[in-house]
């Protein structure tokens, strides 16, 4: 699968993760996956008062990083909250 977003050809290193923790921001997110590879961008969507939607992007360097990934975290609880991921699709 290939997806694109913009002009910029992602592969399948682009993740959905939704279920996030209240209180996390850009930071702790990569933080979170940072240990499965490059990390080349990562963005919680905010509403305007500044807390989480509870779902945010991660966009890993390759496909071995976020598939390593997804095997590790999906299903794991962090906080009462269950990690879950699904392919984006643009």
């Amino acid at each position: 699968m290939i997806l694109m977003l913009g002009e910029v050809e992602l592969g399948m290193c682009l993740l959905y993760r939704s279920n996030l923790r209240d209180g996390i921001d850009n930071v702790a997110l990569q933080d979170m996956f940072r240990k499965f590879g490059n990390v080349l961008s990562c963005k919680v969507a905010m509403f305007e008062d500044g807390k989480s939607k509870g779902y945010g992007f991660v966009q890993f360097e390759t496909e071995e990083s976020a598939l390593a990934a997804t095997d590790k975290l999906n299903g794991f609880t962090v906080a009462d909250k269950q990690f879950i991921y699904r392919d984006v699709q643009v």
